[in-house]
């Protein structure tokens, strides 16, 4: 079964709980298709109370002691995928009745979203350089008032650029949004 449902950075908690419904109502999750929206892919299984964790870690960061953290504690890994500058690690356990949390106390919370917030942000700055250098190709385009095929290529791509830009904006923003309030909620 497909399940197609796309997530922002910031909402990794809202995927957890997806992924803990779906197994609640006898779906495991397998896979995950990226692309707009997300494809979720699960197989079929016995309903069970499992809780969902997400993490993700830089590059630098992914050594064999970090997964044999998480397999000591109890934790399945059931899929992984490569982010900007890291992998987001996919964690199941069983719900023993003690609602279990890889990240226990606020600190490590905020560390995460900050840790995602820098990869994250620094790719959006990136993005930022052929956002610029389009805008002033059509600037010196409409300026020498010679309209051609070169404008008429160029102005679609910096529509592009702009509508990524937003996109991306808004993403930087509700994550600096979610580390404020995850700041905010614990003091």
């Amino acid at each position: 079964m497909y399940v197609r449902k796309s997530f922002f950075m910031h909402q990794y908690e809202e995927e957890e709980q997806l992924l803990r419904d779906m197994r609640s109502k006898g779906w495991k999750f397998v896979k995950l298709h990226k692309g707009i929206p997300t494809k979720y892919e699960f197989d079929k299984c016995e309903p069970a109370d499992y809780i969902y964790q997400l993490d993700y870690v830089k590059t630098s960061e992914d050594f064999p002691s970090y997964h044999q953290l998480f397999s000591d504690a109890g934790w399945n890994e059931c899929y992984n995928w490569d982010g900007i500058g890291g992998k987001w690690y996919y964690f199941e356990k069983e719900n023993t009745g003690e609602e279990e949390r890889i990240f226990t106390d606020q600190q490590s919370r905020i560390d995460l979203a900050q840790k995602i917030l820098l990869a994250y942000g620094g790719f959006f700055l990136i993005l930022l350089l052929p956002m610029f250098n389009s805008f002033n190709l059509v600037i010196r385009q409409f300026s020498s008032n010679d309209v051609s095929l070169f404008t008429g290529i160029f102005i679609p791509i910096f529509i592009l650029n702009v509508i990524v830009m937003i996109w991306w904006a808004y993403m930087i923003i509700a994550l600096v949004r979610h580390v404020n309030k995850l700041k905010k909620d614990g003091k």
